[in-house]
C-alpha cells in the first residue's frame, strides 16, 4: 500500500468490481472498498480525493437509491468529487439530486476518476 497515492473511497454492493478496479488504478490511487452501508457511515476520512457510490438496490420503478440519504451525508463534510455510479438514468438524476458532482455507469468509473 502506497500512501502516498491518492484514496478513492469506492462504496459499492457489487464487490466483484473490486478487483478490476483495484488493477485500473494500480500505481495511481488507493481503492479503499467498503461493500455494506453500515461501515460506509461511519467512515469518511479527511485524506479522501474521492468517493464514488453505487446505489445498492435492485431496480423496480419508483424504487430510489438506498445510498441518496449517505450521500446527502458525505456532501455535508466532504469538498471533493462524489461520483454516483448506476446504469439506471433515474438513479443517476436521483444521485445528482442528491448532491453527486459526478455520475456514471459503474463501468465508467476508471475514465471518470
Amino acid at each position: 500500500m502506497n500512501t502516498s497515492l491518492p484514496k478513492v473511497l469506492v462504496v459499492d454492493a457489487e464487490v466483484a468490481s473490486k478487483v478490476p478496479l483495484e488493477a485500473c488504478f494500480r500505481n495511481r490511487a488507493e481503492i479503499l472498498f467498503i461493500d455494506t452501508l453500515e461501515i460506509a457511515e461511519t467512515f469518511l476520512k479527511p485524506d479522501l480525493a474521492a468517493i464514488a457510490i453505487g446505489a445498492f438496490v435492485t431496480y423496480a420503478p419508483g424504487r430510489e437509491p438506498k445510498t441518496l440519504s449517505l450521500i446527502r451525508k458525505f456532501r455535508s463534510s466532504f469538498q471533493g468529487p462524489i461520483i454516483g455510479m448506476s446504469v439506471i438514468s433515474d438513479y443517476r438524476k436521483a444521485f445528482k439530486t442528491a448532491g453527486c458532482s459526478q455520475v456514471c455507469e459503474r463501468t465508467q468509473l476508471p475514465q471518470v476518476l
